[in-house]
């Protein structure tokens, strides 16, 4: 009687194990992704929630990408290496918080290169294509999905509206990479480098006296309950990226793969790019909403600007680039000013 038992049960032992094994293999493939944006930032919901939904349907049971806001896995300065080591396996980067590992990436916020998203995005794209170097050091760590720039900074100001470098000489003014700050020393402030969070809060503590952020992280950050002034400036954008870690992706199928790269790449940029362009829109309204002033510096004031950055601009990126081991440096910068250049004539 034993025998017979042992002899039954193993055939069932062995489907139920097979089952399980098998079942296991065809369950879809589930990676997570985090926004390079908090969850207030409206690019979330308008464009990396439906593209998420987007490759969701078209993998159809295959591969879920589950969608995270900014911060919510990882801080956002930490996330370049937590995709790099798998810990997450898909996500879009502020490739400023990664400047060490990826410093040709930072040529896009050369100041005075782009004008708006929509520069910043068609040249980031560019820069990708034509220069091997820049798409060997994305290449060797991610599955580069999309790539863009953020939309225009703007000089956010507690006390004065800022129309000359004068108005924030000697001002502490609060920066979000070190980039950002050679502006400031440029213009005669103090800058200060903090995160995208910390923004509030050395308003809120009176530990800034202005801040040079991108317009979205002002609003974003709930500048505006502090903030009566907002000089727009044409002055520089922040590279990001969307990715996925590079033994991940390669762990996908060839079908998931192809519905993943159809929804994404130049479509994807541009998607971001535009919804950028209308944030800003909506965001200028919105201080001006809350009784704050809005300037757009005309291109004499501009121009005052842009002189004094450009005399710090090479000593600063010259010695950047080649503390992070880029060399020619400045063969580097006439490059991408050239790709920019020619970019905006077409």
């Amino acid at each position: 009687m034993k025998k017979f038992f042992i002899l039954f049960a193993l055939p069932l032992f062995t489907l139920a194990f097979c089952g399980v094994f098998f079942g296991a293999a065809a369950r879809a493939e589930e990676y997570n992704f985090q926004s390079q944006w908090v969850a207030a930032h409206p690019g979330n919901k308008m464009v990396l929630m439906p593209w998420c939904e987007e490759i969701n349907k078209a993998a159809a049971g295959e591969f879920t990408l589950n969608f995270f806001p900014g911060n919510a896995l990882v801080k956002g300065e930490f996330l370049a290496a937590a995709l790099k080591k798998g810990s997450v396996e898909a996500g879009g980067v502020q490739m400023q918080t990664a400047a060490d590992n990826y410093p040709l990436s930072q040529l896009l916020g050369l100041p005075y290169l782009v004008r708006n998203a929509e520069e910043a995005e068609a040249l980031y794209n560019a820069m990708y294509e034509k220069f091997p170097e820049l798409r060997a050091e994305l290449d060797k760590d991610f599955h580069v999905l999309a790539l863009m720039g953020s939309d225009r900074f703007c000089l956010a100001s507690m006390d004065s509206l800022v129309k000359t470098p004068e108005d924030i000489k000697g001002k502490r003014v609060l920066v979000l990479g070190n980039a950002q700050a050679g502006d400031v020393l440029a213009w005669g402030g103090i800058p200060i480098v903090v995160s995208s969070p910390e923004l509030y809060l050395y308003f809120k503590r009176g530990l800034g006296d202005v801040a040079y952020v991108p317009v979205m992280a002002a609003r974003v950050s709930q500048l505006h309950e502090f903030a009566r002034y907002y000089t727009v400036m044409n002055a520089r954008t922040l590279p990001m990226m969307i990715g996925m870690n590079k033994a991940d992706w390669e762990k996908l199928s060839p079908r998931v793969q192809k519905c993943v790269n159809e929804c994404s790449g130049r479509a994807l940029s541009r998607r971001i790019a535009a919804q950028l362009t209308q944030s800003l829109k909506d965001d200028l309204e919105f201080f001006k909403a809350q009784n704050a002033t809005v300037h757009m510096p005309g291109p004499e004031e501009e121009k005052i600007f842009k002189q004094l950055v450009s005399q710090h601009t090479k000593p600063y990126w010259v010695g950047n680039l080649k503390r992070n081991g880029v060399g020619n440096p400045e063969e580097w910068i006439k490059k991408v000013e050239d790709l920019a250049h020619s970019q905006r004539k077409q």
